[in-house]
């Protein structure tokens, strides 16, 4: 948690001022938002949760097409390259400063599936679950009592092992860039090990694309670059 800050901020997270007020001209690579229960049923949780995600995209959208807008030179110049080249007509989803959509970046908790069909009117693409992936864990430490170390002692224990967002050039040198480009799943395994981490899952930064996690053909090259992120189970650094 060195490199995270938090400010508590107190207010309604369904009122489009409130939120306005916290992410105007603001640059996030992911906004996460919670199901709150305490003081409401998972029913209404959720809902609440539905209304903020819907508030922060129109937001998030609003402020990347004010920083988009066109000047009046660019308009006109935009106008002749229409009347003199034939084109389709696309309509580009506005993006964060990374090149992600900026569906892609706003995270969503959910307590019921039930409320999966409310979250997908706001056009949210990343949710999770809260209730099943609690249910789970828990189901994989019943049949694998011997995975309660890896659960309890080291992911939700303040000692142990941390889930991390890393760079890769923080486990891969990157000096080769052809080399690192050629790595597959099963070499970035064998490179993170080297260092005390196991990877989970990866994104490249330079495409929009989604997490990819434990994939499913391990030997392909994955294109990798010093800034794409992984997610790597590591030992929690000394205090």
């Amino acid at each position: 948690l060195n490199n995270i800050q938090i400010n508590h901020v107190k207010g309604q997270t369904v009122k489009q001022s409130v939120l306005h007020k916290q992410i105007c001209h603001q640059t996030y690579d992911a906004v996460l938002v919670f199901s709150d229960t305490v003081g409401h049923c998972s029913k209404t949780a959720d809902a609440r949760a539905a209304v903020c995600s819907l508030l922060l995209r129109s937001l998030m959208q609003e402020d990347e097409d004010v920083q988009e807008e066109p000047t009046v030179l660019e308009r006109g110049r935009k106008l002749v390259r229409s009347i003199s080249q034939s084109s389709r007509v696309q309509h580009c989803r506005p993006q964060n400063h990374l090149g992600h959509d900026v569906c892609d970046i706003i995270v969503t908790e959910i307590k019921e599936r039930k409320s999966l069909q409310l979250l997908r009117v706001t056009g949210v693409s990343q949710f999770v679950i809260a209730n099943e992936v609690s249910s789970m864990m828990m189901v994989h430490m019943a049949c694998r009592p011997e995975l309660r170390h890896f659960w309890i002692d080291n992911i939700f224990s303040e000692k142990g092992d941390n889930m991390n967002i890393v760079r890769v050039d923080k486990y891969v040198d990157c000096s080769n860039r052809s080399m690192v480009r050629s790595m597959s799943f099963w070499d970035l395994l064998a490179t993170c090990r080297v260092n005390g981490a196991t990877p989970i899952g990866y994104l490249k930064t330079s495409s929009a694309g989604r997490w990819r996690f434990n994939p499913m053909d391990k030997s392909v090259a994955l294109g990798l670059q010093a800034k794409d992120l992984l997610v790597v189970v590591a030992p929690a650094p000394l205090m």
